[in-house]
């Protein structure tokens, strides 16, 4: 192998390196972004749901509304 093609071996690596890198970060913004808007209304949804729940298990009615 020549320094040359040794060289650019290299930099092919360093720059798949780099993308992958960056593309991580994306990935993870994306992910972050997404459970903002999500978790949210999940997890009210599953708490209405338990304190339902929890109401019928202790015969308590629902408060008006």
């Amino acid at each position: 192998m020549t320094r040359l093609s040794e060289t650019h071996g290299r930099i092919n690596a360093e720059i798949a390196q780099e993308k992958a890198v960056a593309l991580g970060r994306a990935v993870e913004r994306i992910v972050r972004e997404v459970a903002r808007e999500i978790v949210p209304g999940v997890a009210e949804r599953l708490i209405r749901e338990e304190i339902r729940r929890l109401r019928q298990e202790h015969g308590l009615a629902e408060p008006p509304g």
